[in-house]
């Protein structure tokens, strides 16, 4: 079985414009929901039909062994075989729910209420929202724990908070903002980890004030997973080495500040980071000295520092973008 949007599902009549309360969150809570939940049933189904093969392929094999017929199994004992439950182990299960659920917000509700027409408006109402939230100090050595901040803040059973709380752990963000890494929206690009920096920008609460073993919580997977990497020791000629070995595509090197995905480096020093990671340390994209701001996570050992340029002098003429404000607060409560 596959998820698609049912009968009950259709779109929401309300009218829907840059008021974040306008927005229909609840659905994408459900969406998420029920999209999460197939997936893992159909994995289910999947993995007990592997299972029950096997296992009637290590019965017969049993049975030819121990010279007994299926019948005078059932008074022979134990053949030493057992049939367990399906089992999905939780790391795999969280990888599995959390794709099948952003993929069904991406296709059936950020396209459908096109969100792309206000996507910054929506993110700026949000994070002046989300910079109102409780803090803790029950992470480790005094830290915030990402854990304990959705339980003080974020009600498992409000579906519009759930709504939210799913669209800001989307991985990817080019469904609804354009021109992430060097336009406007450059400020809630992939490298800025949204709920945080919505404390860092109203609260002056520095990333590194949150604990790192309970980040996944509050931080979407792929950029979680480049925060996390460890980094080795690299010289700045190896690294810009490492940069145009990455820039080059189908013969050419492309302009490292609009190059998203870096190439043929999964042999190399940082062959084990991710994408994002690769962006931080080579400083493409938006982590290029022309396009980063103090808001993205830039040095995956250090997430509030910004590191030196790799080049000093840029050749590549990029256009001025105007400096970021800080969005009024003086808008809908977001829990109406």
């Amino acid at each position: 079985m596959y998820f698609k949007r049912q009968p009950q599902n259709q779109l929401n009549t309300k009218i829907i414009s840059s008021n974040l309360n306008s927005i229909p969150w609840e659905e994408a809570h459900r969406l998420y929901q029920e999209a999460a939940d197939l997936a893992e049933q159909n994995q289910l189904l999947a993995l007990e039909n592997i299972y029950q093969t096997n296992y009637n392929k290590q019965r017969e094999t049993a049975l030819r062994l121990a010279n007994i017929s299926e019948t005078e199994a059932l008074y022979e004992g134990d053949l030493g075989i057992e049939l367990k439950p399906a089992h999905i182990p939780p790391e795999e299960l969280r990888e599995l729910r959390y794709k099948a659920g952003t993929d069904a917000i991406k296709e059936y509700f950020i396209k459908p209420y096109q969100l792309a027409s206000w996507g910054i408006k929506l993110l700026d109402q949000i994070l002046a929202d989300y910079s109102r939230h409780k803090l803790n100090n029950l992470g480790s050595e005094g830290t915030i724990s990402g854990l304990q901040y959705l339980q003080d803040n974020i009600d498992p059973q409000n579906a519009k908070e759930m709504g939210i709380y799913r669209f800001l752990m989307l991985d990817s963000r080019s469904e609804y903002l354009p021109k992430m890494g060097t336009g406007e929206a450059k400020k809630y690009c992939t490298l800025v980890p949204l709920i945080l920096y919505a404390h860092k920008l109203y609260n002056n609460i520095d990333y590194s004030r949150w604990e790192r073993e309970s980040l996944q919580y509050v931080v979407n997977p792929a950029l979680h997973e480049a925060m996390l990497t460890e980094i080795p020791e690299l010289t700045r000629q190896r690294t810009l080495e490492l940069r145009d070995i990455g820039l080059v595509q189908k013969g050419e090197k492309r302009n490292p500040t609009s190059t998203y995905s870096l190439y043929r480096l999964q042999d190399t020093e940082i062959g084990h980071c991710n994408g994002l990671a690769k962006i931080m340390i080579c400083q493409t994209w938006a982590a290029h000295p022309s396009n980063r701001t103090k808001y993205m996570v830039l040095d995956p050992m250090n997430w509030d520092t910004m590191p030196s340029p790799l080049v000093e002098v840029d050749i590549f003429k990029t256009s001025a973008v105007k400096e970021f404000v800080k969005p009024t607060k003086t808008i809908s409560d977001v829990w109406m």
